[in-house]
């Protein structure tokens, strides 16, 4: 079957629907932080769900499912509803669609619901895409909900096949597909294994059922793979000599040194070790990309070291992991009772060494939500611990092995205040957090702020961080209140606002003063070449590049069926407005692709107060 994902859909008062990104459904609290932080929209749909006139009773809900590349009908789909959600089981009822698209659920009790469109070959197309799709619904007492659309698409495709220097197959090769997604702890994109495969005898591989979006493929060499014979044949013949010595260290390297580390290096399409110069695939719906793998053989590399307790409190390691800036990596590790490690089969790169020395328990384990992952590990709170240390170093591996790295967990505290502007109350149940480059078990917890907006972080690492201001929505973190932003943030001569800023024990004792500032001012865009019903398109005001890496100063949003949106408080400053019919999920918060498309948005300056208007045309 195709995957059957969903998406979060409320019904509001005057029977529009709104919509969130489904992956929020899988975080756990403190990514869902990060995640609504992240500016994760929510946005009008086009389906017209027309509510006729309440009576109590059973409700109905009539819709389409349709091709999302084309508007057809898919006939045969099936459609399940799956609810009412909250305590105790759900119920679930499923209905086929019929030769046109169409389905009907009746006798529908009150409640919240979810529709999970589902057919052979296809996939919902709400799943990593912003489109006009709906999922997740609320149904009123006696309500009839009309024109529930679903759009669906094939699923996409990369095959090919993998072979050695010599052009041979190889055969029993792990191949995994690795997508571009955003993460919303550290605010940043990142390659995420999707999907892994198996070469066959003949050293082929297919990937199916792939969502649209941007992939790299990589390919692990099989243990009963041998060395390089070409290089080797080299090394031993009698011309070796007479090369220059830095091809003969190479090429020595690369046949017989490292071997200690136990492995070889991934190879990236086309024939790469190096992530930054793999590849990008596009994947559409049913759309079909096939390459060839050369897969030169490269020994990995391996990381060495101690971790040192600074003082004679018997503190162990509770926590120990790498975790990579480059792809999403992140593998435990074992600390010797000399306090030794080593990490081994490790690309170049650059790396972050996470731990946390304690005199308690060490950290559970607790099954992944991601079916064939690795367990994860249970975050330590803070504060149970007062001796507890943590710690993340920065190792990058260029060509060879680096060793000798020396971890001394410390920890210092953070303190200071959140003020606003002119002096008024702060809103109600702010808390304030600063997020590291490593996991999120090893990073301080957020705090709430004192009634006079007085705040300290304990247990904080030397590093650099991102700070993060939030408030709170149905017990949920949901990013700071309507209409405020933060205006200035500084620990002494460090701007905390800055993509990163460095807390170090040196200047550890000076407050992080933080400045909130409420906003008058609007932005009305106008969209050219949209009309009718089902022309409303997506929105994203995109701040100036200097700005890009604050993700609460982006603003989303769906126009009417106009073309005309307003977005209401807006944060003073330079924006490029862009306007899509479909975008890949998070796609306004990507540099990289924002810079590729930079002259097709409309730039605009929002003042101080009052109201800026800006046209924009749809991008395509």
């Amino acid at each position: 079957m195709g995957k059957a994902n969903s998406t979060t859909i409320v019904v509001d008062q005057l029977g529009k629907s709104i919509v969130a990104n489904q992956e929020i459904r899988r975080m756990n609290a403190w990514t869902r932080l990060a995640y609504c932080l992240a500016v994760v929209p929510a946005f009008f749909v086009s389906s017209s769900l027309s509510a006729a006139a309440q009576t109590p009773g059973p409700a109905s809900i009539q819709g389409m499912v349709l091709d999302v590349r084309t508007g057809a009908p898919i006939p045969g789909a099936r459609v399940g509803l799956i609810g009412p959600m909250g305590a105790g089981a759900s119920e679930t009822a499923e209905v086929a669609a019929d030769g046109a698209g169409n389905y009907t659920f009746s006798e529908v009790e009150p409640g919240e619901y979810r529709l999970v469109p589902q057919r052979e070959g296809y996939l919902d197309a709400a799943d990593g895409v912003v489109n006009r799709v709906s999922g997740r619904i609320l149904v009123g007492s006696g309500q009839n909900l009309q024109d529930v659309t679903l759009l669906m698409g094939p699923g996409g495709a990369i095959a090919g096949t993998v072979q050695d220097v010599e052009r041979q197959a190889v055969a029993d090769a792990p191949v995994s597909v690795y997508r571009y997604v955003y993460d919303t702890i550290d605010y940043r994109w990142t390659w995420t294994a999707i999907e892994s495969v198996t070469t066959s005898g003949g050293g082929d591989f297919r990937v199916d059922g792939l969502d649209p979006g941007r992939y790299v493929v990589r390919v692990t060499p099989p243990s009963n793979i041998g060395l390089n014979e070409p290089l080797a044949r080299l090394v031993d013949g009698v011309d070796f000599e007479t090369l220059p010595a830095e091809a003969r260290a190479a090429i020595t390297n690369r046949v017989t040194g490292r071997q200690r580390a136990g492995g070889h290096l991934p190879i990236y399409y086309p024939n790469t070790s190096d992530l930054r110069q793999a590849a990008r695939i596009d994947v559409d719906y049913a759309r079909e990309t096939y390459i060839r793998i050369v897969m030169p053989l490269e020994s990995a590399f391996s990381i060495r070291g101690a971790v040192v307790d600074p003082s004679a409190l018997d503190r162990r390691p509770t926590f120990f992991s790498l975790s990579s800036r480059d792809i999403a990596l992140t593998r435990s590790g074992n600390v010797a009772a000399d306090g030794t490690f080593e990490f081994s089969n490790l690309a170049p790169g650059t790396y972050d060494i996470n731990t946390i020395l304690s005199t308690g328990e060490p950290a559970r384990m607790t099954p992944s939500p991601v079916p064939g992952r690795p367990p994860l590990p249970v975050p330590v709170q803070p504060n149970r611990d007062p001796d507890r240390l943590v710690d993340h170093a920065q190792v990058t591996i260029v060509n060879e092995d680096v060793d000798e790295v020396v971890i001394v967990p410390d920890a210092v505290e953070v303190s200071g205040t959140v003020e606003t502007a002119d002096g008024a109350p702060l809103p109600d149940g702010l808390f304030l957090a600063i997020r590291g480059p490593g996991l999120s078990t090893n990073q301080p917890h957020p705090v709430e702020l004192g009634e006079d907006g007085r705040f300290v972080i304990t247990h904080v690492p030397e590093g650099g961080y991102r700070l993060v201001v939030t408030g709170l929505s149905g017990g949920l973190p949901a990013g700071l209140p309507a209409g405020w932003y933060v205006e200035s943030a500084r620990m002494g001569a460090i701007d905390a606002l800055d993509a990163e800023f460095r807390i170090d024990r040196s200047w550890a004792g000076q407050p992080l003063e933080v400045v909130l500032r409420r906003s008058s001012s609007d932005l009305s865009v106008t969209v050219d070449e949209v009309t009718g019903t089902q022309g409303a398109v997506f929105v994203a005001a995109v701040p100036d590049t200097r700005r890009r890496h604050r993700p609460y100063l982006y603003r989303t949003g769906w126009t009417d069926e106009d073309g005309s949106l307003r977005f209401d408080a807006m944060a003073p400053g330079e924006y490029r407005v862009f306007a899509w019919e479909r975008v890949a999920a998070n796609a306004w918060l990507d540099p990289e692709y924002i810079a590729g498309i930079e002259g097709r948005g409309q730039l605009v300056r929002v003042g101080e107060s009052g109201r800026a208007t800006v046209e924009v045309r749809v991008t395509r």
